[in-house]
């Protein structure tokens, strides 16, 4: 279990925090999400917290000297590829302990790249990133602020704005840094759907856009994240496999049970016992 100490702060594994501790962290993000850009990530952080349970999502929290969360991040390695989800920090002490101790994670030796996509307000993530070779770019999201002082009257050749003139895309990022962009079918009158492959393990960010053709009418993002490769699926075995592999190693294939148990080299018994049970008395006998 990583462990690191620095001034007030110690940084751990997240492995061994309880839910109730992690609970409130993910509300935390999730409201934040849901205030700043008005997106709705409860989904993706349930997905998180699965992964951290069954051990495919690593992490760190770093505590004070009080035991307060001060700072929290999670990430996984995929492919020689190190994909960083989310990184929450109080201070620059905290974001550099955070990095320090992630970047020193074993899982890391054999990685060659290092996707860091976050919605953060670490201190001195940006600095600090760059300080260990990363190429960092900012996104900026445009707001417009609708004035409800002035109303416009459409020409009266203009048709009502409908349904059917709407069209979607997804914009897909892979956990190997790969993106595509899908167009998504209509289903009915409020939703569009797609089916893509999703044959790496690892995290997948989809960006979906709806749009009249001129103005976009709808945006959202979303996590979703495939725990195990394609092998571990379950599926049915037939006979003819078993008989194959029982062939190839020298077994049976529903054996009887006289051909599991012999009998050869017992000795037989000399006295047999009958035993009866009485369900009035509640007592047995021999």
């Amino acid at each position: 279990m990583m462990r690191r100490t620095r001034g007030p702060l110690e940084c751990a594994d997240w492995s061994e925090a309880p839910p109730s501790l992690m609970e409130p962290l993910y509300r935390t993000e999730v409201d934040r999400w849901a205030t700043a850009l008005d997106w709705d990530a409860s989904q993706d952080w349930r997905e998180v917290e699965r992964g951290r349970r069954l051990g495919t999502v690593s992490g760190l929290i770093v505590t004070n000297q009080i035991g307060v969360v001060v700072g929290w991040t999670y990430y996984l390695v995929h492919d020689r590829a190190l994909q960083v989800g989310s990184i929450v920090s109080s201070s620059e002490e905290c974001t550099e302990l955070l990095l320090d101790v992630m970047f020193e994670d074993p899982r890391l030796r054999d990685v060659s790249t290092v996707t860091l996509f976050v919605f953060t307000t670490a201190p001195g993530l940006g600095p600090l990133a760059r300080r260990r070779g990363l190429v960092v770019n900012r996104y900026w999201y445009l707001v417009r602020a609708l004035s409800g002082g002035t109303h416009a009257e459409p020409p009266r050749s203009a048709r009502p704005w409908m349904r059917e003139d709407a069209a979607a895309t997804v914009r897909v990022a892979g956990p190997d840094g790969s993106s595509t962009v899908v167009p998504l079918e209509r289903i009915d009158g409020s939703t569009f759907a797609a089916t893509l492959p999703a044959d790496q393990a690892g995290t997948y960010a989809l960006g979906a856009v709806v749009s009249d053709g001129t103005d976009t009418v709808w945006s959202g993002v979303g996590l979703t994240t495939r725990s195990y490769p394609a092998e571990y699926a379950p599926r049915p075995v037939g006979r003819d496999e078993l008989t194959r592999l029982a062939e190839v190693t020298g077994g049976r294939v529903d054996p009887g049970a006289s051909e599991l148990f012999s009998s050869l080299g017992t000795k037989a018994g000399e006295r047999r016992y009958d035993l009866e049970y009485d369900e009035q008395r509640h007592d047995r006998h021999r």
